[in-house]
Formats: C-alpha cells, structure tokens, sequence
C-alpha cells in the first residue's frame, strides 16, 4: 500500500515538473516572438527617406520632423531658433 502511494506521488511531481517545463518553454517562444514582431517593425522604419532641413542659424541638416520651424525658417535646435529671432 505504501508502494503505491508512493509510485502516485512520484508520478504527481512528474507530472508537474513536466508542466512547468512546458510552460516555461511555451512562455519563452512567445517572448520570442515578440521581440522578434517588434524588431521587424523597427526595423521597416529605417526603410523611410527623411526630408532633410538646414538650420538657418548655423547651416546644418536635420530630419525635417526633429527640425523646429519658426515663420517658414528651419532650426535645428529652440536655441538656435531663439538666437536667431536675438540677431535678426
């Protein structure tokens, strides 16, 4: 009788450990594929061409939607922009 009860008890902790090993698994591929979801959109963004502005204060280019705009004027920075309105 103890032999029994002990052969269900080992087959229990099997089955559990069985479990948990499959669902640390399952848990795992579906991290993966996450990831792996949110690196292809990542990375499909660098496929797009950017208009390129010039900083009316000092001359260099940015992306246009990085870029502040002031009365039809391009800046690269709110400093820039703000010494520019200082100067002129």
């Amino acid at each position: 009788m103890l032999g029994q009860i002990l052969v269900i008890i080992v087959l229990i902790l099997a089955w559990l450990g069985l479990r948990s090993v499959l669902r640390q698994l399952r848990e795992q591929r579906e991290r993966a594929a996450v990831a792996d979801e949110q690196s292809q959109r990542r990375g499909r963004g660098r496929d797009r061409v950017e208009a390129m502005v010039r900083c009316e204060h000092c001359g260099v280019y940015v992306p246009r939607n990085e870029a502040v705009e002031d009365a039809g004027r391009w800046y690269c920075s709110d400093g820039h922009r703000d010494a520019a309105r200082w100067e002129g």
